[in-house]
């Protein structure tokens, strides 16, 4: 599900990127041509910026449709996540919805005020699970950061024993020389060294 929805979410940014090229360039161009153009002129402009804007229609309505497709897909993936909440995997899937919805509208009325409710329904319900998944993940890094900048228990063992260092998160257990928490352990003495006079090395 997870690939599925990053190719449809980069099939959204193509298409994105075209919209923009018809939308802030082409658009652009052919209004101010038809601006400029004298009286014989102006219908024949007005038509050529018409039908340019009739493509931008077209090229928002398929990125909308890509782009509810990567949520709904995304939400399925994050539906089989056991850490995430399922309240964000819904709010993901019905923000999915609305996009949908949105490139239907596009396509059959164009820029209508139906549309821009769609819109403005999307981008609340896109705020609000985007929000509660930052938090979500800001804790659980918090909560990781914490056990893994955990002191280590002090040790009464010999240097050359193996010691358990820092907890992972999997379970996988980091190890270290207890000579790095114990060097001035009495075990690791050598009696040799008990023995031995002041000053003599």
């Amino acid at each position: 599900m997870g690939r599925l929805g990053a190719a449809a979410a980069a099939a959204t940014l193509a298409l994105y990127a075209a919209l923009q090229a018809v939308d802030g360039v082409a658009l652009k161009q052919a209004v101010n041509a038809w601006a400029s153009a004298p009286d014989a002129e102006k219908a024949a402009r007005f038509a050529s910026a018409e039908a340019i804007r009739w493509l931008e229609w077209g090229m928002r309505s398929y990125q909308d449709f890509t782009l509810g497709l990567a949520l709904l897909l995304f939400a399925a993936s994050a539906l089989l996540t056991a850490w995430l909440p399922r309240p964000i995997a819904y709010l993901m899937g019905l923000s999915g919805l609305t996009h949908l919805t949105q490139g239907w509208v596009a396509g059959s009325e164009g820029f209508s005020p139906t549309q821009s409710v769609a819109i403005v329904l999307a981008w609340t319900l896109s705020l609000m699970w985007m929000i509660w998944l930052a938090v979500v993940a800001w804790r659980m890094e918090g909560s990781d950061l914490s056990k893994a900048w955990a002191a280590p228990q002090p040790c009464s063992c010999s240097s050359s024993r193996i010691v358990p260092r820092v907890q992972s998160r999997r379970g996988a257990m980091a190890t270290g020389r207890s000579s790095d928490f114990c060097k001035n352990d009495s075990a690791a003495i050598s009696p040799e060294s008990r023995n031995r006079a002041p000053g003599v090395k």
